[in-house]
């Protein structure tokens, strides 16, 4: 068989052309390759950027609840501590509105209620010391008053106008209300020396 050159030309020409196509096609594979692995890459980082700063807000939400839920049982705490204390008081009030050392009490309560009232009134006493108060009465030029028991009135005494339109009470408790704001914070700053004021801290 006879060789044809330009067969053998044609044919290398060919083989070229496919090698440099086939070469082309090879490198436009690794680039696209090349750029679906970048996005890839690209995609993971921004997500797993995403992520790290949802669990970095979630975190924060957390340790802001954590926070603000130990703040509540710190503030609870107190508030309950204080309570306490000032129903100690209360209730030592009570035990001493009961105890004999009460009737010298009665009297300066009396003394300071009787300093600038009318000369009408109604004495209100306690039941136990309805004659004491009347004693004390007669002996600070008041004998003709008219003193009443009142029921539930234990730890003081009280005035009135016959006719009922306004009373004047100086108690033991009520003297404990009138200041009981200014006590609670008096607790707090010796209970708790690190609070503020208010309690808050």
């Amino acid at each position: 068989m006879e060789k044809n050159p330009l067969l053998d030309l044609m044919s290398q020409q060919i083989a070229t052309q496919r090698q440099d196509f086939l070469r082309a096609a090879h490198d436009e594979a690794a680039k696209i390759q090349q750029g679906v692995q970048q996005r890839a890459d690209q995609r993971r980082t921004e997500t797993l950027r995403a992520v790290e700063g949802e669990l970095a807000a979630m975190a924060a939400r957390s340790r802001e609840r954590i926070e603000a839920e130990a703040h509540m049982v710190t503030l609870t705490t107190k508030d309950t501590i204080t309570n306490e204390v000032l129903a100690s008081v209360e209730e030592a009030l009570a035990e001493r509105a009961a105890s004999a050392e009460f009737p010298a009490i009665l009297d300066a309560l009396l003394a300071e209620l009787m300093g600038d009232s009318p000369s009408d009134v109604v004495v209100l006493a306690p039941e136990a010391h309805v004659d004491h108060c009347k004693r004390w009465l007669e002996s600070h030029g008041y004998a003709d008053l008219l003193v009443e028991a009142l029921p539930g009135l234990t730890d003081g005494v009280a005035i009135q106008d016959p006719g009922r339109k306004f009373r004047f009470t100086n108690t033991l408790s009520a003297r404990f209300r009138l200041q009981e704001g200014a006590l609670r914070k008096q607790a707090l700053s010796r209970l708790f020396p690190d609070s503020d004021p208010g309690g808050e801290g």
